[in-house]
């Protein structure tokens, strides 16, 4: 009995040993190790939700662009940007069950390895767990998950080469930061302070104008994402919203749920337009926290390639009485306002903020009721942590 009980226990290992090597196998199968230019990544076809992250400097190594050190937050080792995108991931992994998916990493060389053996070991953990829910490692397991899935890795770099001049007006117009060290407190004796983010000085935050103009033209479409969202969709859902923007829309985003672009354009509502309703609800603005660029569109506007450039960038700002600090996030608002036949709106399901600093730094500006006539959202789909 002991002999039958250990030869029992030795097939099993050897079962899970096999297992193991092919859920490694499946799991290699989906990347490619390179950091390439974005004209040269490989897969461009119909065939996969192609989707975007930007997800650069994870090491946690401080950056330093335009004289301003940025530091990276971490918890437990990591930066919180990793920690939000495993969170990601595995949320994208587990409601898009045989979705064939194309993530696009856009980052750089340091960050490169860190990002790959995070997304193999969410992918691992999910065919393992795919695996012992099926009783086995069965053919269907073994010929879907590594056809479903690709990543491959793109240097964030591409997009800045020779476009450093309208970067630069992004940046002077939409990129505006306090001194280093700046903290603000709130005086009704609540002690709330709010140290402000230096974030907005990188380059990484001004490239969507330049998606269409970097990525293959066989590449037709990409779904860009923040990397702290969590999702409780098929993506092939917020993908279908292509097929319903009209002819002259090039870009699907969602609405920004708070008065915050309400509160800075008030002297261009007060000053320059009465009658206007930027800002104001149904009208207040984008959050870029998951965007539908469709390239071929944004390729064949002239009307959309005209405002890609260092003048009409600060035209735009100007005639708004705009200053920003949120990069290319205020540039497409004011665009928004500008030429709203140019942009698709999501609805607010797809981009549900958890931002509330409206409802508390700033509730002497906007009562809770105030607020809500913002920011309510009767459903939640994609839920987006930005606050």
């Amino acid at each position: 009995m002991v002999g039958m009980g250990f030869c029992s226990l030795w097939l099993l290992s050897i079962c899970l040993s096999s297992v193991v090597c092919e859920v490694q196998d499946a799991r290699d199968k989906c990347f490619s190790d390179m950091l390439v230019d974005a004209g040269d990544i490989l897969y461009v076809g119909r065939d996969y939700v192609h989707t975007g992250v930007i997800l650069a400097h994870v090491a946690g190594k401080s950056a330093k662009e335009a004289d301003v050190e940025v530091v990276f937050e971490k918890q437990d080792g990591k930066t919180v940007v990793l920690k939000t995108f495993t969170t990601m991931l595995e949320s994208i992994l587990e409601y898009s069950v045989g979705t064939p998916i194309h993530f696009i990493i856009i980052t750089d060389q340091d960050s490169l390895r860190i990002i790959m053996d995070c997304m193999k070991n969410v992918i691992g953990k999910y065919i393992s767990e795919s695996v012992i829910l099926n009783h086995g490692w069965n053919s269907q397991i073994r010929k879907t998950l590594p056809v479903r899935l690709r990543v491959e890795f793109v240097d964030l770099k591409s997009f800045t080469h020779g476009h450093r001049e309208i970067i630069d007006a992004l940046k002077s117009d939409f990129g505006h930061h306090f001194p280093e060290g700046t903290k603000f407190v709130k005086q009704d004796g609540s002690d709330q302070v709010i140290v402000p983010t230096q974030k907005y000085t990188l380059d990484l935050f001004y490239i969507a104008p330049f998606y269409h103009r970097r990525f293959p033209r066989e590449l037709e479409k990409i779904l860009v994402i923040d990397a702290d969202l969590e999702f409780k969709i098929d993506l092939i859902e917020v993908y279908s919203e292509f097929n319903r923007m009209d002819e002259r829309a090039v870009i699907g985003v969602g609405f920004d749920l708070s008065p915050h672009y309400h509160r800075l354009l008030r002297s261009y509502r007060e000053e320059v337009d009465r009658n206007s309703d930027a800002g104001e609800p149904g009208n207040q603005g984008f959050n870029t926290g998951i965007v539908l660029y469709d390239l071929a569109k944004m390729r064949a506007s002239g009307e959309f390639e005209l405002e890609i450039s260092a003048e009409k960038v600060h035209q735009l700002s100007t005639s708004f009485n705009f200053t920003g600090s949120v990069g290319d996030q205020d540039w497409m608002t004011l665009l928004g306002f500008s030429r709203p036949w140019l942009f698709h709106v999501l609805p607010c399901h797809f981009n549900v903020q958890t931002s509330i600093i409206y409802r508390t730094y700033f509730s002497e500006l906007y009562s809770e009721e105030e607020f809500q006539r913002w920011h309510y959202c009767s459903q939640t789909k994609i839920l987006h942590r930005n606050g």
